[in-house]
């Protein structure tokens, strides 16, 4: 007969924040979005055929730079404050699991 396997008890984290993961995720990628528009106003092309249509690109050098920024929104944000934009509307922090403090940047090049 299986027997149970016995441990110290998991300490409770509040992991069931799926529903605000998912909403901080969509407001970061609308804080993107922004940023894309911006830049592609700046130094590409952006075009519209109605009003719910619209096209926008950018060159080859400011796409990467959108990229970088990206990563630094994430890098700089979640390793130093533990937290995106989207995820301080909803009160979700980034921890380490282990001692409950925020992650540390290095951590961040790590996930």
């Amino acid at each position: 007969m299986a027997q149970g396997v016995s441990g110290a008890p998991a300490t409770p984290l509040e992991v069931h924040v799926t529903g605000r993961r998912i909403l901080a995720t969509i407001i970061d990628g609308l804080v993107f979005g922004v940023l894309f528009a911006v830049m592609a106003a700046l130094f590409g092309t952006v075009s519209s055929e109605g009003p719910a249509s619209a096209n926008a690109s950018l060159p080859a050098i400011p796409t990467l730079v959108y990229v970088i920024l990206i990563a630094l929104y994430y890098i700089l944000l979640e390793g130093y404050l533990g937290q995106t934009l989207g995820k301080m509307l909803f009160g979700i922090k980034v921890v380490n699991p282990m001692c409950r403090f925020s992650v540390e940047e290095p951590s961040q090049l790590q996930r």
